[in-house]
């Protein structure tokens, strides 16, 4: 999953998660920089990509609570050693399934921008047929249609993803694209998918908030 990822880092986070002060100076002072990265919501999720393992370790639990025990209430200890055991490489298996996302929200503008770039993107798709005046008009085969929602989807999530770590070795996905997250989505478990989608959506809920507030600031003071 996502092995293409664009920068390494080892046992660190990137510069832009790095603590500290700014630098800024009068002159790199960006009254837009500060309304576009810097005020809109932001949220982590963790997902986890390996739903099988998940299944296992819930029917582990099941087992364990079952277990033939001795005279002395307990199981036996090799009993004891596999159920440890299957709980350690199942746990192992989950945590390097691990995928932590970086979220912020955007404003309404750019939800609108990753429509056109879904349109381009499927522009070479299109074909084109005569209508019944006579010209001549470029239309989506219905083959094409559920693809560009696919990808207009991934888009608009896209542009909520800033990066994206991978815990299994440690590596960063930076500004993901849209092809990425649509490949996300496609091996993402329900679950996870749904968790994402609940975190993206409130960030746009609170995104237009922000902006609402904005808007009355900016009038109250004209």
């Amino acid at each position: 999953m996502m092995d293409h990822m664009d920068e390494e880092i080892e046992g660190a986070e990137p510069e832009e998660f790095l603590t500290g002060e700014d630098t800024m100076t009068q002159e790199s002072f960006s009254f837009f920089d500060v309304l576009e990265e810097r005020t809109y919501p932001k949220d982590v999720v963790h997902i986890y990509m390996d739903e099988g393992a998940a299944y296992e370790l819930d029917r582990l639990s099941r087992e364990a609570d079952t277990m033939e025990v001795g005279e002395d209430g307990r199981p036996s200890d090799e009993d004891l050693k596999h159920l440890n055991d299957e709980y350690m490489r199942l746990s192992k298996r989950i945590e390097d399934s691990k995928y932590t996302l970086y979220l912020t929200g955007v404003s309404d503008d750019r939800i609108e921008d990753a429509q056109l770039v879904a349109q381009e993107h499927f522009e070479p798709k299109k074909k084109q047929r005569k209508t019944a005046s006579g010209t001549i008009e470029k239309y989506l085969p219905e083959a094409e249609q559920l693809n560009f929602l696919r990808y207009f989807n991934a888009a608009i999530n896209a542009l909520h993803i800033e990066r994206i770590f991978r815990h299994k070795d440690g590596r960063w996905m930076v500004a993901p694209g849209a092809d990425e997250i649509a490949y996300l989505y496609d091996k993402a478990p329900a679950s996870e998918k749904e968790k994402l989608n609940t975190a993206i959506q409130a960030l746009r809920v609170k995104s237009t908030a922000f902006e609402r507030k904005l808007d009355e600031g900016f009038l109250a003071k004209s």
